[in-house]
């Protein structure tokens, strides 16, 4: 009996694990980015609400290339000029506003920006900021680089919506992604069989129980 009661015990706790980094962005609403000499930088693949072809267009409910996985390695002079499928977006801004929303009950660790830092060229420097919930971070030249990023640390707060402010040494600003690590909230897919081990061994510990009597 005290083996399927601890039976039933871990199958609770395996239902109730959340999964571990990186966490899933389930959307986040920002502003679109703007035109340049080549075009526009534009968060082509965005799946939500808003116009990814207009400068400045409020983008909301879905995501897109700022957390799609893919990290440029080339730098934005490659990425924006050379190629139509860039994985940067592009605001002409000194700072910019994105709210990435989370799963109910997501912990967050961290938060890692990967940008584009042509040392000044066509104005396009390094991040030397981010602000999040009211606590700025700074962030030294990180040299003579094409690409770069930073890590913020964000302590292991448990929330389902976070607004960060990141500002420019430049005229522009150019993220490729931004990754964030901690654990999944509990609206993510349970372990496999956990659910089904559940459902059969406490119904069975229970008429164990009954039938003792």
């Amino acid at each position: 009996m005290n083996k399927l009661r601890t039976l039933g015990l871990a199958a609770v706790a395996m239902v109730g694990c959340a999964h571990a980094a990186p966490i899933t962005v389930s959307s986040y609403d920002t502003v679109n980015g703007d035109s340049g000499p080549s075009g526009g930088y534009w968060d082509d693949t965005y799946n939500g609400t808003g116009t990814v072809t207009q400068d400045g267009a409020p983008l909301t409910g879905g995501t897109g290339d700022l957390t799609n996985g893919i990290i440029d390695q080339d730098g934005w002079v490659v990425s924006e000029l050379q190629s139509s499928a860039s994985s940067y977006v592009g605001w002409l801004a000194s700072s910019v506003d994105v709210t990435f929303n989370f799963d109910p009950g997501t912990v967050l660790d961290s938060v890692t920006v990967h940008f584009a830092d042509s040392n000044g060229f066509a104005g396009v420097d390094y991040i030397d900021q981010v602000t999040v919930g009211g606590q700025v971070f700074t962030f030294t030249d990180p040299g003579n680089v094409l690409t770069s990023s930073l890590t913020v640390p964000l302590g292991g707060i448990v929330t389902q919506a976070l607004t960060m402010t990141f500002e420019s040494a430049g005229a522009w600003i150019f993220i490729s992604e931004v990754e964030f690590d901690g654990t999944q909230g509990m609206s993510a897919v349970p372990v496999p069989g956990a659910a089904l081990l559940l459902g059969s061994a406490v119904p069975f510990f229970l008429r164990r129980k009954s039938a003792k009597r």
